[in-house]
């Protein structure tokens, strides 16, 4: 009560905290380490990242939806397409990495060396809750995005940077363009970067808190 301004980090949150307490509740996206160039697209072959800890059940099970369903659809059309499953406890997964065109990589420490090598992320979620931190990154490195409303949860982004398709034949659709074209590739990733240098950079999240903060200063 004694607060001048409430901030959450997704729109969700806000808006259960201003039907919760009945007062405005502003959003501030996160900080995400920029690089100053978009990863390059042209040369990666059509491979597709999925990201994430693989002790968290949402992961495992977003990952077999992708290898078993998804993946199998797009390589119909594209008999080279690839899927690599990237991020820790790899044990965690079932048993999709003998399937054609899944490859576990596990851990990754350098995460730009991994986005340098994808066309895009596929990051459709079916449970859980939470921010997307993987999303933000990789959009933050020049790799679009292809998602469901679930794992777009926390923030509003435009195409081509990150695709919102719901059900397996929408996320084949929106994601396969992305793995037939290099240059369409690109250029979603130059928009995935634009956005995130505009909204995710340390200057951009610190100039709207400096805007905040001043607005309170002249409130008082």
């Amino acid at each position: 009560p004694q607060a001048d301004l409430l901030q959450a980090v997704t729109d969700e949150d806000g808006a259960q905290l201003r039907a919760l307490l009945g007062r405005p509740v502003a959003t501030r996206l996160p900080v995400v380490r920029m690089p100053s160039h978009p990863a390059a697209k042209t040369r990666t072959p059509p491979r597709a990242l999925f990201l994430g800890n693989y002790r968290h059940r949402p992961n495992p099970e977003a990952a077999e939806v992708l290898a078993r369903e998804v993946l199998p659809r797009l390589r119909e059309r594209l008999p080279d397409a690839e899927l690599w499953l990237a991020g820790p406890h790899p044990d965690r997964l079932p048993p999709i990495g003998h399937l054609p065109g899944v490859r576990v990589v596990g851990f990754v420490e350098d995460l730009a060396g991994l986005f340098a090598q994808v066309r895009l992320l596929l990051a459709p979620l079916f449970s859980g809750g939470g921010f997307r931190m993987k999303s933000l990154s990789a959009m933050a490195h020049g790799v679009p995005v292809v998602t469901n409303a679930l794992g777009a949860r926390g923030f509003v982004v435009p195409e081509p940077a990150r695709t919102v398709a719901e059900g397996t034949d929408a996320l084949v659709q929106a994601a396969l363009p992305l793995l037939e074209d290099p240059r369409l590739a690109a250029a979603a990733g130059k928009a995935a970067h634009r956005w995130a240098a505009a909204n995710l950079s340390p200057d951009a999240v610190a100039a709207t808190q400096l805007e905040r903060i001043q607005t309170l200063l002249d409130a008082r």
